[in-house]
């Protein structure tokens, strides 16, 4: 087909289709077997380079029997969209390697049997998040599989709290995005709790909270922190900063919410000590 008879019938209208990609700190439905609010909060990352979350982009096919394919084009919105994709006949294309919060502006065109390509599409102007929203679904076992998405390779840490105040997240696991940019885990505590909000961090978190200790009335210690719920932890104490063993108080398995507690019943005969909690 000659270039200039190329019709305006081949252009296409390019939209977003990943579905995960709201704006961040957007409320998702609420999950029936619990009642969960789920939001993203994204933290710094240490990177010097933040990379965005994939972005899966998708068009309706022109009525036109010649297109033979499709071409994106994208790019800053300051620059000239000079990155290229060849989609071929596939309706959608996957983006990855953008940089994180910045603006992109994206179009699409079609070509046919000799290569010709159509005018643009429609613009689309996008930011793209360092993370997406997250999704929920609700498993036969009444835990919660979460998701989102990242740029491949970057470490997140998901964290939990029953009540969003300041002080009361917790970590629930580090996870590594994979190849295509996925993050899942599954919540096996969360069927034991009445509620449940999460967070990501663009970063490793500590998996063990600071310790707290308390003096109780009866001259016995309270020792506790947080962990990942039902992670085995040992609470160990010594005499001294600079003793090498320590003695073993308890072994703890954290329970639903991720509570670590201990009872010292014989801190009433020292004059000091020191305590610990680490992971068996």
């Amino acid at each position: 087909m000659p270039a200039e008879q190329f019709s305006a019938a081949t252009l296409v209208k390019i939209k977003v289709v990943c579905p995960m990609l709201k704006k961040l700190l957007t409320q998702c439905n609420f999950w029936i077997a619990l009642i969960v609010a789920l939001f993203v909060a994204p933290f710094a990352s240490n990177s010097a380079t933040l990379y965005s979350a994939p972005i899966k982009l998708g068009w309706n096919p022109p009525n036109d029997p010649n297109v033979k394919g499709y071409v994106l084009y994208y790019g800053l919105t300051n620059q000239t969209a000079t990155n290229r994709i060849v989609v071929g006949t596939n309706l959608t294309v996957t983006v990855t390697n953008m940089l994180a919060n910045t603006p992109y502006r994206f179009y699409a065109v079609s070509y046919n049997a000799a290569s010709v390509e159509s005018q643009p599409s429609n613009l689309l102007l996008l930011t793209p998040p360092a993370i997406s929203s997250i999704k929920i679904a609700s498993q036969t076992n009444r835990n919660m599989k979460l998701d989102c998405l990242a740029a491949a390779g970057t470490v997140c840490g998901i964290q939990f709290s029953s009540t969003m105040l300041p002080g009361s997240w917790r970590t629930l696991t580090n996870v590594t995005a994979n190849s295509l940019g996925n993050i899942v885990i599954s919540d096996a505590s969360s069927s034991r709790v009445p509620k449940r909000f999460y967070r990501v961090a663009l970063s490793a978190q500590p998996l063990l909270g600071l310790m707290q200790i308390k003096a109780l009335t009866n001259g016995n210690v309270q020792v506790s922190c947080a962990a990942p719920p039902d992670s085995r932890c040992r609470i160990e104490y010594r005499a001294k900063p600079n003793t090498v063993t320590w003695t073993t108080l308890a072994d703890v398995t954290a329970d639903a919410e991720g509570n670590v507690v201990a009872t010292d019943t014989s801190a009433r005969l020292a004059s000091t000590r020191f305590y610990r909690t680490t992971f068996q």
